[in-house]
């Protein structure tokens, strides 16, 4: 029980992001980005035009959602910011 207690007391509960950076959070999102395009660009070589379409659509729909649901909440629509 001692040491139960010892490793509790170590422990501390904080708020995301648990990793301090200087980099914004569009920066990282568009190194996600980044590091998805050779993935895309293989599976349209592997796949053809098909995986194209449902890459594209799939941005689209996502980016059209996120708007939706922004305008629905009234809140500042901002799909731009990265």
């Amino acid at each position: 029980m001692a040491g139960e207690k010892e490793t509790k007391s170590k422990l501390f509960l904080s708020n995301a992001p648990h990793i301090k950076d200087n980099q914004s959070i569009k920066i990282v999102m568009w190194l996600v980005v980044l590091a998805l395009l050779p993935s895309c660009i293989y599976s349209v070589f592997i796949f053809g035009i098909n995986s194209l379409i449902l890459i594209v659509a799939s941005i689209v729909s996502a980016i059209l959602a996120e708007a939706l649901f922004q305008i629905l909440m009234k809140k500042p629509v901002c799909v731009t910011d990265g």
